[in-house]
């Protein structure tokens, strides 16, 4: 049957698909890659056997996910692998093919089409949906997600949906949706660094505090020397605790 062959040959080169034409890779060749195979491609395959309606895909590339430090992406097996409280940049794209006529064209999305990123907002401090307008025939989309903080490794998922249409009504567009398993793990770095950081400030503030109360109870009493140093120390660490988890990608520092 001619009007499954480009799934058949999509399912041969892509490790993973799902709905109508999906890939998760995280290479920019294999995208390269990805998106000469389905130049290739004819319209015609896309049409209905049984009903005389011409169907449009739209094809999407997964890059996936990659540390906000880093500009590699995470290999995709079964699922993502995340830590709590770090910084990740979810990267996506989707490509509408070209219609091969006498003079091709490319279907441009009419306005207000765009594409949908939600995930679980209890395992995500960030806000649980995003929407990007999706503007021309070739389009990227990035969002920056923080796994929440937990005690023990969770299964979660993020949700990818488009929702395209075309101005010409000649064409039923074949959306994408899809599901993403990711697994959430504990980070004990972060949780030590939280407890000192806390515990520091605390006792730094509760020295001051003591120190002007003993000041107002006993006004000619000499203080000793060594609650400045447990201030100075506690105020120290709580801040060293602080930037470590700002830098490790902990999103302490909300903007």
């Amino acid at each position: 049957n001619s009007t499954l062959m480009p799934f058949l040959m999509l399912s041969i080169f892509c490790p993973v698909l799902r709905s109508n034409s999906i890939v998760e890779r995280s290479s920019a060749t294999n995208e390269s890659a990805f998106y000469e195979l389905i130049d290739s491609f004819q319209l015609e395959h896309f049409r209905s056997v049984i009903e005389p309606e011409q169907y449009y895909p739209v094809f999407h590339f997964i890059s996936g996910f990659r540390d906000a430090h880093s500009t590699q992406f995470q290999e995709f097996e079964k699922f993502y692998k995340l830590t709590e409280g770090k910084e990740y940049f979810f990267e996506t794209s989707i490509r509408l093919p070209e219609i091969k006529t006498s003079v091709p064209k490319i279907q441009q999305p009419t306005s207000g089409s765009e594409i949908q990123l939600r995930c679980y907002e209890k395992r995500f401090e960030n806000k649980p949906e995003f929407k990007s307008l999706v503007g021309t025939y070739y389009d990227e989309f990035f969002w920056r997600l923080v796994p929440s903080s937990l005690s023990e490794k969770r299964m979660t998922t993020i949700s990818l949906e488009t929702k395209i249409e075309l101005s010409d009504p000649n064409f039923k567009v074949l959306n994408t949706s899809i599901d993403l398993p990711v697994e959430i793990s504990p980070n004990f770095n972060f949780k030590v660094a939280e407890v000192i950081g806390d515990t520091s400030l605390l006792v730094a503030t509760s020295t001051i505090a003591y120190l002007s109360f003993s000041k107002t109870l006993k006004p000619q009493v000499v203080m000793p020397e060594w609650p400045g140093y447990l201030i100075a120390v506690g105020y120290l660490l709580g801040i060293m605790a602080k930037f470590y988890l700002r830098w490790s990608g902990r999103g302490l520092f909300k903007t």
